[in-house]
Formats: structure tokens, C-alpha cells, sequence
């Protein structure tokens, strides 16, 4: 109590105290001051940051959606194409095995074995033969009646041309003429109206 009562009593004591409390005060008033900065801008930035997880939000659901359609249609798709596809269960070996369906389809190791055993039965068939012969002649004859009509027309396009060169030059000297006959007649014109304007 009694060193105390001297502290308080001692005027170096009672400085340091008020310097210690002014210190304090001072120092109590910058960290408010920064704890209220600290404050505004956390909440400013709080209120960004909640603005920008909005936007994201609406963002990325809007990115869901696009995707979910673009699924959706990829899915639509696929299913259509794969329903078109051709199932290996449904391959024939063989023609005969395709016949009268529209389900069976043949490999192409069938079909050539169909066409190359039909081709044969065609090469050693007489009546094949025949047929064969006379389409030849049938097609000769055609190709004969073609190639005849084909040199008449250019027989007679050749000598529609020669017409037609004849008259464009005919009509050249005559419009020609007819050109310089109207310079004339136009210089003429100019000559009188000018002194006749004099």
C-alpha cells in the first residue's frame, strides 16, 4: 500500500501512466479503424463474391441445360443409327437364305458366288447363246443406224454453218454501208444547220 500511494503520488509515475493510456487509446483507434476497414471491405467483397456465384450458378445451369439437349440429341441420334445398323444375326452365307425377306442380308462372299455360278449357266447355256447373238446384232444394227443419222447432221450442220457464214458476211457489208451512207448524210446535216444557225 505504501509503494502504492508513492506511485500514484510520484509525478514521473503519473506520466508514464497517462503516456501508457494516450499510447493505448491511439493504438485502440488504429485497430478499430482497421477492423472497420477490414470489415467494409470483407463485406464488399462477401457481396462479389455472391454475385459472382450467382452468375456461375446461372452459368453453369444454363451449360447444363445446353448440354443436356446436346446429349439428349446425341442419344436420339445414336439409337436411330444403331436401329438402322444390319445384326450379325440376321447375315445369310448364302442368296437362297436372303430370299423372300427384308431382314436376312447376304455378305458379299455370297453374292459373288451367286453372280460367278449364274454367269457360268449363262456361258454354256444354248438358248444364252442365242440370246447373246442377237443382241449383239440387235446392237450393231442400232449403233449402225446411229452412226448413219449422226454423219447427216453434221453433213447438214456444216452446210447450215457455211449458210449462216455467207449472210453474217452479206449483212456486215451491208450495215456497213448503210453506216458510211448515214455518216454522210449526218455530216451533211451538221454542215447545213451550222451555217443555216450562223
Amino acid at each position: 500500500d505504501g509503494a502504492v500511494s508513492v506511485l500514484s503520488t510520484s509525478d514521473s509515475t503519473s506520466a508514464w501512466i497517462t503516456r501508457e493510456r494516450n499510447r493505448a487509446i491511439s493504438r485502440e483507434n488504429t485497430i478499430e479503424t482497421n477492423l472497420n476497414s477490414e470489415i467494409t471491405r470483407s463485406r464488399s467483397r462477401e457481396d462479389s463474391l455472391v454475385v459472382a456465384f450467382g452468375n456461375e450458378v446461372l452459368r453453369s445451369t444454363n451449360q447444363d441445360t445446353t448440354l443436356v439437349g446436346r446429349l439428349d440429341r446425341e442419344i436420339s441420334r445414336a439409337t436411330q443409327s444403331e436401329a438402322l445398323k444390319e445384326l450379325l444375326a440376321n447375315k445369310a452365307t448364302g442368296i437362297t437364305d436372303a430370299t423372300n425377306n427384308d431382314t436376312n442380308y447376304p455378305t458379299v462372299k455370297a453374292i459373288k458366288g451367286y453372280v460367278d455360278g449364274a454367269v457360268s449357266v449363262l456361258s454354256t447355256s444354248d438358248s444364252t447363246s442365242a440370246w447373246i447373238t442377237r443382241e449383239r446384232n440387235r446392237a450393231i444394227s442400232r449403233e449402225n443406224t446411229i452412226e448413219t443419222n449422226l454423219n447427216s447432221e453434221i453433213t447438214r450442220s456444216r452446210s447450215r454453218e457455211d449458210s449462216l457464214v455467207v449472210a453474217f458476211g452479206n449483212e456486215v457489208l451491208r450495215s456497213t454501208n448503210q453506216d458510211t451512207t448515214l455518216v454522210g448524210r449526218l455530216d451533211r446535216e451538221i454542215s447545213r444547220a451550222t451555217q443555216s444557225e450562223a
